[in-house]
């Protein structure tokens, strides 16, 4: 089917399992076509994580609707379409805080691999001189071109609001990969 969007969606749950979309803080369900935390609903049961108690306890909370179950968190942001299909938003762990705006760090990264120039993008939050929280863009653009902080500000501003515009620009020749070649974050 044709995609009448940037974003692709996941698609329909499947059979025997049942995705609701939770409140982050609450964990009471969204009502449809707001965002949350996607969580799993399954008629299959699993104790958890192997010798890990805690990660047990964060990822499989009380079910909402019956308290006598469980779901499971997974992590992941996401809401339904009126179609009924499940679109991902990213991944919660990448939401920061700034200036009392929840940002999503990997909503700012798409924005920018959207540059035609744009080879690859990460942002992270650091502490400016000042001591406030400042977004930070590190950029990989593709050989032989060439782009300013100021044009991919006003790139990103096209796209999202103003709080979710870098402060800075750090252009690198790469970025640094984890074994497994994912963006190695704390690097």
């Amino acid at each position: 089917d044709p995609i009448d969007s940037d974003i692709v969606p996941l698609g329909f749950p499947v059979r025997g399992k049942e995705i609701l979309i939770v409140d982050q803080d609450t964990g009471l369900p969204m009502e449809a076509g707001k965002s949350g935390e996607i969580a799993v609903r399954s008629k299959v049961k699993f104790p958890g994580y192997w010798r890990q108690p805690n990660q047990s306890e964060e990822k499989f909370r009380p079910d909402p609707l019956d308290p006598s179950e469980k779901i499971y968190c997974t992590g992941d942001l996401g809401y339904f379409r009126p179609d009924g299909q499940l679109v991902f938003l990213g991944r919660k762990d990448f939401r920061v805080k700034i200036r009392g705006f929840s940002v999503d760090l990997m909503s700012i990264e798409s924005a920018l691999m959207a540059h035609n120039h744009v080879n690859r993008a990460a942002v992270n939050v650091q502490i400016d001189p000042t001591g406030k929280k400042r977004l930070v863009a590190y950029v990989v653009l593709k050989t032989g071109f060439l782009e300013t902080q100021a044009s991919l500000r006003d790139f990103v501003k096209l796209r999202l609001p103003e709080y979710m515009t870098p402060a800075l620009t750090i252009f690198l020749d790469e970025l640094p990969l984890t074994a497994t070649l994912k963006i190695d974050r704390k690097a």
